[in-house]
């Protein structure tokens, strides 16, 4: 049985990195000047200056290929990621961007980023499954790129309490970001659904980081908070700038539903919570993404497109504590 095996660079590969990445490229956008020098001297561009390049093998073939350039001593871009379209759909580019995120952390970076294009669905779903959220993009970056993501790799202070780093609020939120949002709600019941289902008590009892909330507590927390951002939305729609109600969600995760039950009851909640909550946000036409509600915690007002980029984000930061957890612990 043939299987994918990712490589390191090696010079006689060039051709194929400069052949995939051209494809890729030429498909969809067209060849700038940038892109030939770096697929041309890949050594010189990325390599010399201390970044990485992966390649993806099946049967013998490369077949995909990907590559890690260095910002500055703390950061990576991740760029020129392309996979021969005969080979798409057997998993190339998830294992591709894995296998970069894993090198970038064995070398001690602290933030991964990248830029890509909203037109490219299937690539945005790989990104935003292995946790990378979307930040705002400076203007005039990239030629072809109007979406920016980045992930936080090592922050000895976080630890394991923000594995995706801190919430930060967008500047501007544009249609293209409102609808990656819509995309995050859309696929994250099967996302926790996958990650979670295969634990057993002992291991959905066990704290995501020490002092921190269980997998059960957490799985349960994400219906309650859910919940409530949905029906928060609902009032936004329907009223004037209603005062929301806020919930202690600290006490909430130390209920008896919280803290003993099945999570079956909560994934549950999920899938029928965020199926309603994507039909409405996907009927939603751009005025309504300004519609506002009062927050008396925090004193100030938020749009439902503000509170949707808190809470896309709020999914996948719970997810990815889950997951670095599963890895710290080898649970399959």
């Amino acid at each position: 049985m043939k299987t994918i095996t990712i490589e390191n660079y090696r010079p006689e590969w060039q051709i194929y990195f400069e052949r995939l990445n051209r494809a890729w490229i030429e498909k969809y956008f067209v060849l700038e000047d940038i892109d030939k020098y770096v697929l041309s001297n890949p050594e010189e561009a990325i390599l010399n200056d201390g970044g990485k390049i992966l390649f993806a093998v099946y049967g013998g073939k490369v077949i995909g290929t990907v590559a890690l350039k260095k910002v500055n001593n703390d950061t990576m871009e991740l760029t020129k990621m392309a996979v021969d379209e005969n080979y798409q759909g057997i998993g190339a580019g998830k294992m591709l961007c894995q296998a970069a995120i894993d090198k970038a952390k064995d070398l001690g970076v602290k933030k991964l980023l990248l830029y890509t294009q909203s037109a490219l669905k299937p690539a945005l779903g790989i990104y935003r499954k292995l946790g990378f959220t979307d930040v705002t993009i400076e203007q005039g970056k990239y030629k072809r790129a109007d979406t920016k993501m980045e992930m936080i790799l090592n922050d000895n202070l976080l630890n394991n309490q923000y594995p995706i780093g801190k919430y930060k609020e967008p500047e501007v939120i544009t249609e293209e970001m409102c609808a990656s949002y819509i995309d995050v709600i859309a696929l994250f019941p099967g996302n926790i659904k996958s990650a979670v289902m295969g634990l057993d008590d002992k291991q959905l009892d066990t704290p995501y980081r020490k002092g921190g909330w269980t997998v059960r507590q957490v799985v349960h927390h994400l219906a309650d908070s859910n919940i409530n951002c949905f029906a928060r939305i609902k009032f936004a729609l329907t009223e004037d700038n209603p005062i929301i109600k806020p919930f202690a969600e600290e006490k909430w995760a130390e209920l008896p539903d919280a803290k003993h039950i099945s999570i079956l009851p909560s994934l549950s909640i999920l899938e029928g919570i965020h199926e309603r909550w994507t039909i409405l946000l996907k009927g939603l036409e751009k005025p309504y993404w300004d519609r506002t509600f009062f927050h008396p915690e925090l004193n100030n007002c938020q749009t439902i497109a503000e509170a949707m980029a808190k809470y896309s984000w709020h999914c996948n930061h719970h997810l990815a504590q889950i997951k670095n957890l599963k890895k710290q612990m080898q649970w399959k």
